[in-house]
Formats: structure tokens, C-alpha cells, sequence
């Protein structure tokens, strides 16, 4: 969901040649040792010790060519500074110190989840090989036992989901941990049987938040826990009646990169047109709230990606800076584009057009690129290399089935594959295309 400019299916090259600045860093610090002789006590030096003499004298010379050139140093940079502060000043360029908050942060793969991914098919949560070869069931569920949602990597060894059973009008939603190598289920929490629960998103084993549906007092209801601590983070109306799904709504709830805020948005609420983005800290307090938006993603803790939904440009990508309170459209996106997913500096994300096009966008270099055609669905699996799902056109009748989409693309999927960038190397996923559709998650892809 992102906005590219791109109108035909060439690949186009847009590198402005933009470089980005770079930080380093770094202070050695250390004892010198000293391996000066004795003196004897007659005061007279004999010559056996004259070596030692002249080794005293060079490391005693050493130790004031370092003190004279540290005290250079710190008389002389200041000045240095702010002379290049005037120069910039002279020709209008601003310096800007980036904030923490704003840095993208290049992820860790655990080594006991690399190459992993995990699926479910709504009854039962799996684990395999990324080329679906070492295939493991992590769960032992009924079909009727209700449906597993909201699939999360939590961490290295442990994922999050919840279920709803919908027994004779009761909802019975619970919420659970897995440990992915005991295979042990643990209730975290146990919901009054008349509340729906329809999102849960986590930022530690300890640590989440998750929304509810209160139908009898027409409210939507996001809870914050962290471990004995309880915050209502928001409440707002929620129609009733319901209409069907398209491709602009969402429905998520996440906390940023930094767990110190979370992002909601629900396209259903109010009167069942809600598009808008709304970001809360932890204690409950609206902070930004982006109008006329969809399909949200964490770029850093101090922006978020989204797709424009409203008369004017609508579908195409823009990033929201939530400490300047500025939006801007991103260059070289395409329109339609829906799906984005940020790591290390890069943007994922696919347009909705003829069978599904993949793009990756470089934002140091503001650069676009097409990585394959009849392609939908990309997740990053590692900063090399992507998982997609391989598209081909309807036959009469198959885009009215489930897995396919039939707002200005008509396709339906054939395969997951795996690509690694640096090669443009593909490898078939060998599970079912039905179950994958229903989201895959990596290190890099932790939602489902």
C-alpha cells in the first residue's frame, strides 16, 4: 500500500544518485605500562641501567606528544565546527542531527528461527524450512474448536494468537502463548464470554494490547496490558450492522519499533467507514491521528508508512513524520500500491493491477524497482531475500473464490516462492497456496 509512480510494467531506474549521511563514532582509551628501571640508592647510574634511561625518556616524550596533541585536538575542533557551522550557514544548508527514534534498525534473525517460517491454517499453527521442506504441526486443535487469529512472532521462541469458540452466543476469546520448541500452550487471558475480540498485537511475552467489541453497548474497546498494569487506551462507536470487505480495509494494531506507542486502525468502526490512523502512547493519550488513510506500517519509531484513501490521489503512498506532524507523498511509488512492508531501509509492497506487480523502494537512494511481475504478497524473509505468492489470470468463475481479490485485479494464486534478491533466484515453497494465504510469518514479518 504504498505510492510508486510507475505506469507501465517496465522496469524503470529513478537512483538520483542521493546519498545518505553516515555516523561513526569511537574513543580508545588505555593505560600506557610502564617498564621503567629502579633507581639504585647511591643515586649514581650504572650501565647496565642506561637502556632503561633512554627507553624512560621515549615513552616519557610519547606521553607529552599525546597530551599536546589531545589538548590540540579539543582547542581546535570546536573552532573547526563552528567555522563549517558559518559555511553552512553562507550557503543556506541546514545540518540535522537524526534522532534515535527516526534511525531504521537492521534486525537480528535468531539464529533458532533462520530461514523459518510460520503458518497456520486457522486450526492448527506449523512451522518449516523456508522451501516448506521440514514441515512440523506446533499445535494439536479440532476443527470447531475455533479459529486461530492474529498470528505473532513475540520473540526467538515464543509466538502469541487468540481464539474465539462462538458457542450458542457466546464468544469464549481466550489468548495464548506457544513455545516453539516445548510446544507448550499457556493462557495468557481469559475474556468475558460476551465480548468479541478482534485484535491482539505484542511487544513482549509480558507486554501487549488487543481491542474488543462491546455489540449490546455498540463499542470498540483497545486494552493495554503490561504484566499487572491495565490501561483503556481508547473507546469509540462501532456499527453494528456490517457490510463486506474490500481491498482498502484493515483492521491492525501495533506497537512501534520502540514499544512506546502503538498505532490502531479499524475501517469498520464508527458508522463502517472509519479511515483513519490513530496513535496512542501507553497511557491512553490520542497523539496523531492521520485522516483520509489505510494500511499503516511502522517505517521507524517516529514514522509510519500508509496508503491515501480519499477523492484526491487516492491509492498512492505517503510517510506520515510524527514529530514534525508532516506528510509526504513518497516519490516514485506506484498507484494502487497496497501490502508495505519496511526492513533495513528498504520498502516491500505490491500493486493491485492486471495480475500483481512486486516493488522494492530504496529510500537513501529514492530509488524504485519492479521485481517481478504476476507477483503478490511479498514478505521479507531476510534482507536478501523475499517470499511472494506467484499469480495467474482467473478462469471464468475462480475469482469468486476465497484467496482472490476482485477490486481492479483479477487473479489467483498458484504458489509461494522464495527470491533471493542479489541473484534473482527462486525456489517453490512447498506447501498449499490456500494455507499460506492465510499469512506468512518471519523474523521480518512477525504479524500475521
Amino acid at each position: 500500500m504504498q505510492e510508486f509512480i510507475i505506469s507501465t510494467g517496465e522496469e524503470q531506474d529513478h537512483s538520483e544518485g542521493v546519498n545518505s549521511p553516515s555516523y561513526a563514532q569511537g574513543v580508545i582509551t588505555g593505560d600506557i605500562p610502564s617498564n621503567l628501571p629502579s633507581v639504585p640508592l647511591d643515586g649514581q647510574m650504572r650501565y647496565p641501567m642506561r637502556k632503561g634511561v633512554i627507553v624512560a625518556l621515549i615513552v616519557i616524550c610519547f606521553m607529552l606528544a599525546t597530551v599536546s596533541a589531545f589538548l590540540g585536538f579539543l582547542y581546535f575542533t570546536p573552532q573547526k565546527q563552528d567555522n563549517l557551522e558559518s559555511e553552512n550557514k553562507i550557503m543556506g544548508i541546514q545540518a540535522e542531527v537524526p534522532e534515535n527514534n527516526f534511525l531504521e534498525r537492521k534486525e537480528i534473525i535468531p539464529s533458532s528461527i533462520k530461514d523459518k517460517i510460520f503458518y497456520t491454517d486457522l486450526v492448527n499453527i506449523f512451522v518449516a524450512d523456508k522451501d516448506g521442506d521440514n514441515k512440523q504441526q506446533l499445535t494439536e486443535y479440532q476443527l470447531g474448536e475455533g479459529d486461530i487469529e492474529e498470528l505473532e512472532l513475540i520473540d526467538g521462541e515464543t509466538l502469541g494468537f487468540f481464539k474465539c469458540e462462538n458457542f450458542f452466543g457466546e464468544f469464549g476469546c481466550e489468548i495464548f502463548r506457544l513455545n516453539i520448541k516445548t510446544k507448550t500452550i499457556s493462557i495468557v487471558k481469559s475474556l468475558d464470554p460476551l465480548v468479541l475480540l478482534l485484535q491482539l498485537t505484542w511487544a513482549g511475552k509480558e507486554e501487549y494490547a488487543y481491542t474488543i467489541q462491546l455489540p449490546r453497548e455498540e463499542k470498540l474497546v483497545g486494552r493495554y496490558i503490561n504484566g499487572e498494569k491495565e490501561v483503556q487506551l481508547f473507546e469509540r462507536k462501532v456499527s453494528l450492522s456490517t457490510r463486506d470487505w474490500f481491498i482498502e480495509d484493515d483492521s491492525q494494531l501495533r506497537f512501534s519499533p520502540n514499544s512506546d506507542k502503538l498505532y490502531h486502525i479499524y475501517t469498520q468502526a464508527k458508522s463502517g467507514f472509519d479511515f483513519n490512523i490513530y496513535i496512542y502512547d501507553l497511557e491512553g493519550n490520542l497523539m496523531h491521528e492521520i485522516q483520509n488513510a489505510t494500511n499503516p506500517s511502522w517505517r521507524t519509531n517516529d514514522s509510519i508508512i500508509y496508503r491515501n484513501y480519499s477523492n484526491d490521489l487516492s491509492g498512492y503512498l505517503y510517510e506520515r513524520v510524527l514529530s514534525s506532524n508532516k506528510a509526504s507523498r513518497i516519490e516514485r511509488s506506484v498507484e494502487d500500491a497496497y501490502g508495505a512492508k519496511v526492513s533495513s531501509g528498504n520498502l516491500l509492497y505490491w500493486e493491485a493491477r492486471g495480475r500483481g506487480r512486486s516493488h522494492i523502494y530504496e529510500f537513501d537512494k529514492r530509488y524504485n524497482r519492479l521485481l517481478m511481475a504476476d507477483a503478490a504478497f511479498p514478505v521479507w524473509l531476510s534482507e536478501d531475500e523475499v517470499i511472494f505468492a506467484r499469480t495467474r489470470k482467473c478462469e471464468v468463475g475462480e475469482c469468486n473464490s476465497p484467496g482472490t481479490l476482485e477490486y481492479e485485479v483479477q487473479f489467483v494464486v498458484d504458489a509461494f516462492y522464495v527470491k533471493k534478491l542479489s541473484s534473482d533466484e527462486e525456489v517453490r515453497i512447498d506447501l498449499s497456496e490456500e494455507t499460506l494465504l492465510n499469512g506468512v510469518i518471519t523474523w521480518l514479518n512477525k504479524h500475521q
